[in-house]
Parts: structure tokens; sequence; C-alpha cells
């Protein structure tokens, strides 16, 4: 496919960025059958390596989702904020806290290893990931532990 020289094409996908006009053939591997990616079409597409894409919305999301033993949570910040990222169990009870610290705007990563605040490895089971951006936004999402 021919480009205008001025217009570049992205594929962002939750934990891959590929820039289509710096290459001729992208091959990713995903690890979930369900993928979402978004596709970035601009005149001045950032130089992943000296600039970071800021995100136009708050994302929470993880993968590989169901997990064992670990899953890594991605977070978009549209703006920095103090971020709080925990991990609770069914009952509503934290289980392992992750973030507590001013974040930069962007998009983030923290794996999970699937243990608690003791170190100890969780149970199976449903556990939910609650993002807290003060006086902002909250989101929370749900995972499945798998053994």
């Amino acid at each position: 496919m021919e480009l205008p020289e001025d217009l570049e094409i992205g594929l962002e996908f939750p934990d891959a960025y590929f820039n289509l006009s710096l290459s001729e053939e992208v091959e990713y591997i995903p690890s979930d059958s369900l993928i979402s990616f978004d596709v970035i079409v601009s005149s001045e597409l950032a130089d992943t390596d000296d600039e970071m894409i800021i995100p136009a919305s708050y994302a929470l999301g993880n993968y590989p989702n169901p997990f064992n033993p670990a899953t890594t949570i991605r977070f978009d910040l549209p703006q920095e904020g103090k971020v709080k990222l925990a991990i609770y169990n069914i009952r509503g009870q934290k289980v392992k806290q992750l973030v507590h610290d001013l974040v930069a705007a962007g998009s983030h990563q923290i794996k999970w290893n699937g243990k608690d605040e003791g170190n100890k490895q969780v149970a199976s089971g449903v556990y939910f990931y609650r993002l807290e951006v003060a006086g902002k936004k909250t989101l929370t999402n749900k995972m499945l532990m798998l053994k």
C-alpha cells in the first residue's frame, strides 16, 4: 500500500506498538484468542523511542485472562494523577496493593505474580482489580486465576 509522504499509520495493541510506516511486515502473536487494538493515522506520528503517545481516555485491562500464575495489568492515563491500583478477592478484601503513587500520563503496565501482601500464592478464583485516580476516575475489572 502506498501512503502519502506525510501520513503514517500505527497499530497499538495492549502489549505492543507497531509503526507500519517503518516496516513492511508485522507479526503479532496475541496471548488471548480475542484481542483489541487501535489504528493510529497521523501526519505527525511520534517516534515511539523519543516520545510517548498520550492516551485520550482512561482504560484498564489485563492479559492473559484467565491466568496462571501471573497476569499483566495495563492502564492508560490521559493526564498525570495520584494512582492506586489494587487487587481484591470476591469478598471485597484487599489482597495486594500494586501501585500507590503519582503516575505520569501515558500507558502503563504492571505484572501481578498472583501473590498477596504476605507473598503467599492466592487461591484459584475470581479477583477484581481496581484503578483509582484521585478525584478523576475509578475503574474496576475482574480476572480469573486458574490452577
